[in-house]
């Protein structure tokens, strides 16, 4: 009877108790089947994320060897976009295509496998279509070139650039949505501990912990999807900057764009501290351009012998160089730059023939990776080749002895250059000199010490003038000198001051000895009444002989009826 009483003073019933415990048991399983419901969707779509973050990875894949066998398109084309309908690939250039198309078919297929869409399907057929294409332009008799072949190659690459962004942004927002049901989950799985009795603690256990696991594997593949999207980002970036290079140093046969172009976007691709292109002068690998950040000291880099340090032994073997750390312990005289710790050192190769290097440092360890080394050498190919042009353009428009442009430079100024100025009516004077006595000179002291001679006189003429004003061997013993934005006696005056140097210089023979004196006489013609070019060179000619007709060792600057006093003489 007290029992009673107090069970009912504390408000405890059995049947009410039984009801209570199935109510709460019942909430506790109807939340934990609610938190398993959850965990398979979380489950599922983790499964959603990983699939699409595979279909990115190959169609980035694919991407990648669509640009990568542009590049080498672009080489038979001689580096630009014209590809001839009459080339014919390599057999190693067939087979490493022929390689590539088929693990892009690959990627394709596995691809179509995973997304089993009307795109994928189209993407797939297409990379069939370029091996068909590669196999006609590798084995048919009458090869069409190498035109369908490119044009199958952008197909997919344009197929594949338009899916890989579509599948990105489908695992992003599967992801997302992962982390939503991730979050309800644990509200589930909190409200189901507070409620549960003892019996289910266990239960509710096992699910934290699956669910844990799926947390993790969502959290690894979400990862993934952002590393893999950080470097096909980079990629894309280095192949776009890599063909806007290549294209811009195929235009031109200026070695200074070459190189200044060269360096400056390689240091961008790769982002390194120092960038230098160097070029193979007979043994010696001589800087032919640097690109260095403010706070970087490379006023020690110089000449490096071939084989000597990095850079020589990359050029002599033929074969790139990459250095993770204490990259400056193994620098050689001439290479060295302070605090390098890494580096990757690529040779400029045409044909079998090593014409330079291509150097990438950085202060930080381990910055170059192995991608990078293969983007730099895809660059040196196309570099190579352009280095190579500028090379023989500019032999062939210089004049060996003097080392000044010669009359071919000097034509081709004329026409891109002077004719131009001379329609604008800018100020010009052109002037013609010569030597006086050349031909006693010669006589007298040998042809050898004559052509020592001609350097000392071709390095006065430059010296004496402004950096804007431009000299050329013309012939013989006879230069060219253009002076742009002078009036004439600003030009007879600078041409004065040409004609004191070379009198006053003492000159010297093979052997050191004195010899001498050499005077030069002066020639000049000054833009006036529409003359041409021609007609000022004709006149500063006319000029030159009554220079000469005069004495000699002077400046007569032509003036109308000149012509007819040296008819007369």
């Amino acid at each position: 009877m007290h029992g009673q009483r107090m069970r009912n003073c504390l408000g405890w019933r059995p049947g009410a108790v039984f009801v209570q415990a199935s109510l709460i048991a019942g909430t506790a399983v109807t939340l934990a089947g609610i938190a398993l419901v959850t965990l398979s969707a979380v489950n599922s779509s983790a499964e959603q994320v990983s699939r699409h973050s595979r279909e990115a990875v190959l169609s980035g894949e694919i991407l990648r060897t669509a640009t990568e066998l542009r590049a080498t398109l672009l080489n038979q084309g001689n580096g630009t976009t014209l590809l001839s309908e009459h080339q014919q690939l390599t057999a190693a250039e067939a087979l490493s295509a022929e390689t590539a198309l088929g693990e892009a078919a690959l990627s394709a297929t596995e691809l179509h496998q995973l997304a089993g869409s009307r795109e994928t399907l189209g993407l797939w057929g297409v990379v069939g279509d370029a091996q068909v294409e590669l196999r006609r332009a590798a084995l048919a008799d009458n090869p069409p070139g190498l035109g369908r072949l490119d044009r199958s190659v952008q197909a997919f690459a344009l197929l594949a650039g338009q899916l890989a962004p579509e599948f990105q942004a489908q695992a992003k927002a599967d992801n997302q949505f992962n982390q939503d049901l991730a979050s309800a989950t644990r509200i589930a799985i909190v409200i189901a501990v507070t409620v549960s009795s003892l019996a289910l603690g266990v239960a509710t256990w096992l699910v934290s912990r699956r669910m844990n696991e799926a947390l993790r594997r969502a959290s690894k593949e979400k990862a993934m999807l952002v590393q893999t999207t950080q470097t096909m980002e980079k990629r894309n970036g280095q192949f776009r900057a890599l063909y806007q290079v290549v294209t811009e140093v195929s235009d031109t046969l200026s070695m200074k764009y070459v190189v200044e172009t060269t360096i400056r976007a390689a240091r961008n691709l790769v982002g390194a501290d120092v960038t230098a292109l160097r070029l193979l002068r007979d043994d010696w690998l001589e800087v032919a351009g640097v690109s260095a950040g403010v706070d970087v000291d490379v006023e020690e880099m110089g000449p490096l012998a071939l084989g000597a340090g990095i850079a020589g032994r990359a050029a002599k073997r033929g074969h790139s160089v990459l250095i993770g750390e204490d990259a400056e312990a193994n620098m050689g005289p001439g290479e060295v730059i302070h605090g390098i710790q890494s580096g990757v050192v690529v040779p400029l190769i045409v044909g079998a023939r090593v014409v330079g290097t291509m150097c990438c440092w950085s202060r930080q360890p381990g910055l170059f990776t192995e991608e990078d080394q293969q983007i730099l050498e895809l660059m040196a190919s196309q570099v190579a080749t352009a280095v190579a042009s500028a090379d023989s353009y500019q032999v062939a428009h210089t004049d060996t002895l003097t080392g000044l442009p010669n009359r071919r430079q000097l034509a081709r100024d004329t026409e891109e250059r002077f004719a131009p100025s001379l329609d604008h009516g800018r100020a010009l004077a052109v002037a013609m000199v010569d030597i006086d006595h050349f031909k006693r000179f010669n006589d007298d002291y040998g042809h050898k010490t004559g052509d020592i001679t001609l350097q000392k006189v071709a390095s006065l003429l430059r010296a004496s003038l402004r950096d804007e004003d431009l000299v050329y061997r013309y012939g013989g013993e006879e230069f060219t000198i253009v002076v742009e934005d002078a009036t004439a006696d600003e030009a007879v005056q600078r041409l004065e001051r040409v004609r004191m140097a070379v009198e006053l210089t003492p000159l010297t023979g093979d052997a050191l000895q004195p010899v001498g004196p050499l005077t030069v006489s002066i020639g000049v013609a000054v833009h006036e009444d529409g003359a041409d070019f021609d007609a000022l060179l004709k006149r500063a000619d006319v000029a030159l002989y009554q220079a000469k007709w005069e004495g000699r060792n002077r400046v007569t600057l032509w003036e109308s009826g000149l012509g007819a006093l040296h008819s007369a003489a």
